[in-house]
């Protein structure tokens, strides 16, 4: 799931900023700690997901990759876009590279 900011709740953006103890607007400097942010919003995408249970407990227990996955950080628009193709849509066969002329052919 990929977490848009915009559609937060103010309940979820406090969460977010309690947890975490600084704006949910600081998220995107470099000099403001990450840890804790993740670990609230990948508990808000959780709870989202269908796990209103789901704690910051468990959230401390991921691995960077894994937070990532789940608030989808690092996915550009194409690879989500081909997260939702069927995979029927997918070419599978590998195309083969043109031949590259022989250099030898050219001398005279």
């Amino acid at each position: 799931m990929r977490l848009d900011l915009d559609t937060l709740t103010l309940g979820e953006v406090a969460f977010i900023e309690r947890y975490a103890d600084v704006p949910l607007s600081s998220f995107g400097d470099d000099d403001v700690p990450k840890g804790r942010m993740m670990i609230a919003i990948v508990t808000v995408t959780k709870r989202r997901d269908g796990n209103p249970q789901y704690s910051p407990a468990e959230a401390e227990k991921l691995t960077l990759a894994e937070a990532n996955k789940i608030v989808g950080a690092g996915e550009d628009e194409t690879t989500a876009a081909l997260a939702d193709l069927p995979s029927s849509a997918l070419v599978t066969d590998a195309v083969p590279a043109a031949p590259v002329p022989d250099p030898d052919a050219f001398k005279s």
